[in-house]
Formats: C-alpha cells, sequence, structure tokens
C-alpha cells in the first residue's frame, strides 16, 4: 500500500510555500484589510500581531530564573 504524503508536502503542493511562510503573509493581508476598512492603525496592529522571525523559536532561560 502506497503511503501518502506527509501534510506539509501536500500543503506546499496546494500553495507553493510552507505552512510556516503562509501562516507569515496572512498577518500582512489581514492589517490591509482592517486599514481599508478605516480601522485605526494602533488597533490594527494589536489585532494581527507580528510576533517577529524568532518567535517560534523557545527562549533560552536565564540563570537563577
Amino acid at each position: 500500500m502506497k503511503r501518502a504524503p506527509p501534510l506539509s508536502g501536500q500543503f506546499r503542493a496546494a500553495t507553493a510555500m510552507s505552512p510556516f511562510r503562509y501562516q507569515k503573509s496572512l498577518r500582512p493581508q489581514q492589517a490591509r484589510r482592517l486599514l481599508i476598512a478605516d480601522e485605526d492603525a494602533s488597533r490594527a496592529g494589536y489585532a494581527v500581531p507580528n510576533r517577529g522571525v524568532f518567535s517560534h523559536i523557545a527562549k533560552p532561560s536565564l540563570p537563577g530564573s
């Protein structure tokens, strides 16, 4: 029996990008939609937070904490 490719591979085939990159591309699109709908820029920023490039990496604990 032939095994199905992993879900991430199927996702890449359908969207031509990784799931992480796709998620990152959704945030600016949603922010644009909010701004076009006359949403205040600060409200749009809080509604669509930008977590930064390294947000998915666990932060090391500091000594003594």
